[in-house]
């Protein structure tokens, strides 16, 4: 079983924590969870938040420059994996950047091959890059389809900004497999 951080780290990160966020996450906090667990509960907890229809944790595989999900709401596959620079997470994995697109279909960087594999229609996407202490980039995180048919707004990135350097600092201190960095460039 994967490793989630104990100790002081844990009391740091849940102290500084959304407060909607600790409240999803509940009873679930102090009980023994495996990583894989426990960032499916952050990412649930996450998409409520950000009344997104739907949300996933990729961490970088950098020997592979893929990004691959550890956590997602995604019914259909069991993971997904994006080549850095392809798609929409794969820009902000070359970028750095935090990208909101109001519209998908639009976007010349919108990659439609998860969508044809699942039936599912985006629309809207909110997502950004994943880093640990020193700066590197560790993954993405993406929320798609804003409720109930909206778009993400600059409010929604200032929440997305919070929640993304939480689940970031999780993320580096967990034993998960696979997580490398990146610089952006």
């Amino acid at each position: 079983m994967n490793a989630v951080p104990t100790g002081g780290f844990l009391a740091a990160l849940l102290e500084d924590m959304d407060e909607s966020l600790l409240l999803a996450l509940g009873d679930r906090i102090g009980k023994e969870l495996s990583a894989a667990e426990l960032l499916r509960d952050v990412i649930a907890a996450m998409t409520q938040r950000m009344c997104a229809d739907r949300g996933a944790i990729f961490v970088l595989d950098s020997q592979a420059k893929q990004l691959v999900t550890v956590a997602a709401e995604l019914p259909e596959l069991p993971e997904i994996r994006v080549p850095v620079g392809c798609g929409i997470a794969g820009h902000v994995a070359r970028t750095g950047r935090v990208v909101n697109i109001p519209f998908c279909e639009e976007d010349t960087r919108f990659w439609p091959k998860v969508d044809a594999q699942t039936g599912y229609k985006t629309r809207t996407m909110l997502a950004g890059p994943l880093r640990d202490e020193a700066g590197e980039l560790i993954g993405v995180v993406q929320f798609l389809n804003k409720r109930p048919g909206g778009i993400f707004s600059g409010e929604d990135e200032k929440v997305f900004y919070g929640l993304s350097r939480q689940v970031a600092a999780l993320l580096a201190h967990t034993t998960l497999p696979g997580i490398g960095t990146l610089s952006p460039g």
